[in-house]
């Protein structure tokens, strides 16, 4: 026969264990935790990479509409002044066709 003690597991043993198991179950939530905010960093970098990109081709676009519509301007006012000159000769002819009618 031993003379050794049997250990009993004590109302503290029980405590202990059950925090040891809460600070390990925290420590790997806390890792999933860093390992989901790493992946959101990394997908928002990748949507603000795509956001600039667009806003960068949109502000191409946009100057370029710019380039168009004041060569329209142009083209716009090039036709007002033909207008005018075409009301012109329009006049002329009429005057000239009045008096030859006489």
């Amino acid at each position: 026969m031993s003379l050794k003690p049997i250990y009993q597991s004590t109302e503290l043993d029980h405590i202990r264990d059950t925090l040891t198991d809460v600070v390990s179950s925290l420590g790997e939530a806390n890792s999933n935790i860093k390992k989901l905010d790493a992946k959101f960093d990394k997908r928002f970098d990748e949507h603000d990479r795509r956001f600039d990109e667009h806003d960068r081709r949109f502000d191409e676009h946009d100057r370029r509409f710019d380039q168009h519509d004041r060569r329209f301007d142009e083209h716009d006012k090039r036709f007002d002044k033909i207008d005018k000159r075409f009301d012109k000769i329009e006049d002329t002819l009429s005057i000239i066709v009045n008096h030859l009618k006489r």
